[in-house]
């Protein structure tokens, strides 16, 4: 008798720890198998708060991509899912990549972003001559100009970027040169406008500048296309949530 409650406490005094030791080994593989299942719960229920049609995520890392995959729809009328490769439009996140340039350029010494813009781009001119002589780089990433947006001057117009870089003197200020902050996208058309001295390059990456396409082989711009070659259909949303539905409609790409 005492023999056989020996062997008991013994065994519930290995056993038991050896059997919570086991539990907790089980319940490792399933966190490294899938370490970013948390992350897309988190990202699908972002979504749809929200009321986002469609998100694409990667992660990258060391240069490679690690993770890649699409959330929701890229056209909700035909509700086609959207995947790892669907592209989207870039829009003013190509602001990023200007600013990137602009910056780079700095740092090799070849602008200063702190001297007037016209010592880069001579024939540069705002309607404000006094702004426009003095505007400088820095001025111009940071949407200080005094321009206002102006944007019904550029979106979807035929002209050429050179046509909408000669049309800036003719565009008024709202505000005092420096006095506050106006988003106007012709301040970073013009830090991607050519010229034929160092200038010429302000926004324009080198190779070796290149932010890469992180091994997506298919980017670029585009425009005035439907979803279709898997792209994104943009949304156009016409009034907020109502009794759990949403009005919206889609309309072409821009």
């Amino acid at each position: 008798m005492k023999k056989q409650t020996f062997l008991l406490l013994l065994f519930c005094t290995i056993g038991l720890p050896l059997s919570l030791l086991a539990q907790k080994k089980s319940k490792t593989p399933a966190a490294l198998v899938d370490p970013f299942r948390d992350i897309e719960t988190y990202i699908e229920k972002a979504r749809q708060d929200w009321l986002v049609p469609g998100v694409g995520l990667a992660v990258v890392r060391n240069g490679k991509i690690i993770y890649a995959k699409g959330f929701g729809f890229k056209d909700l009328e035909q509700k086609t899912a959207v995947t790892a490769n669907t592209q989207f439009a870039i829009g003013s996140c190509s602001k990023a990549f200007t600013a990137f340039g602009v910056c780079q350029l700095a740092q090799d010494g070849k602008i200063s972003l702190n001297k007037p813009l016209v010592e880069y781009l001579p024939d540069f001119k705002l309607h404000d001559e006094y702004a426009g002589e003095k505007l400088t780089p820095a001025d111009m990433l940071s949407h200080i100009s005094g321009l206002p947006r102006h944007d019904f001057a550029w979106y979807g117009s035929p002209r050429s970027r050179e046509e909408l870089y000669k049309s800036i003197p003719l565009f008024e200020p709202t505000v005092s040169f420096r006095q506050q902050w106006q988003y106007n996208n012709f301040m970073f058309m013009t830090a991607g406008t050519s010229s034929k001295n160092v200038g010429a390059k302000l926004g324009r990456l080198h190779p070796r500048q290149n932010p890469g396409t992180f091994g997506h082989e298919r980017n670029q711009f585009f425009g005035r296309r439907p979803a279709k070659d898997n792209r994104s259909c943009p949304t156009l949303w016409l009034g907020r949530q109502t009794h759990g539905q949403s009005k919206k409609t889609g309309f072409p790409q821009h």
